[in-house]
């Protein structure tokens, strides 16, 4: 009899913990899914919502983060445009981090100059170097260069 019981517990468990495994990884995908949608609109509400607030030559600066890759894969970089670094952290739109001589190279793009100099004053980053709307984060002397001399 305690054969049996023990057989049961068994199968019962199997059961929940093969059922439990199952809906945990169909959850897993579907905030995967809704952070992709949710971050566009999100990015395109904050630009119509700061651009009352831009100056004339945030308006004019119509580099995209692109521009900057671009830059650093001319210069011989290896750069993987889906690694990003924790950019909504510091207010920007959007960011890239890769790896020079393994140290990190992290670019983040603002909606506009006021909105980066603000974020980069609020948060103590104001000694990073800019260009336009976008700052980088790195202690390599030859990713600033690169860097500063985006046109």
């Amino acid at each position: 009899m305690k054969k049996l019981y023990l057989s049961l517990i068994v199968l019962v468990l199997m059961l929940l913990l093969s059922a439990c495994s199952t809906n945990e990884a169909s959850s897993n995908e579907t905030p995967k899914n809704e952070s992709i949608s949710v971050e566009t609109p999100r990015n395109e509400s904050s630009t119509a919502e700061t651009q009352g607030s831009e100056t004339p030559s945030d308006i004019s600066d119509e580099r995209k983060l692109e521009t900057f890759i671009s830059a650093f894969v001319e210069a011989g970089i290896e750069i993987n445009v889906e690694e990003k670094p924790m950019f909504q952290l510091i207010n920007a739109t959007d960011g890239v981090v890769f790896y020079m001589d393994n140290s990190p190279v992290k670019i983040y793009e603002f909606n506009s100059e006021t909105d980066m100099n603000k974020s980069l004053e609020e948060f103590n980053f104001s000694e990073w170097p800019t260009n336009g709307r976008f700052a980088i984060e790195t202690s390599k002397e030859d990713a600033i260069k690169i860097f500063s001399n985006i046109k």
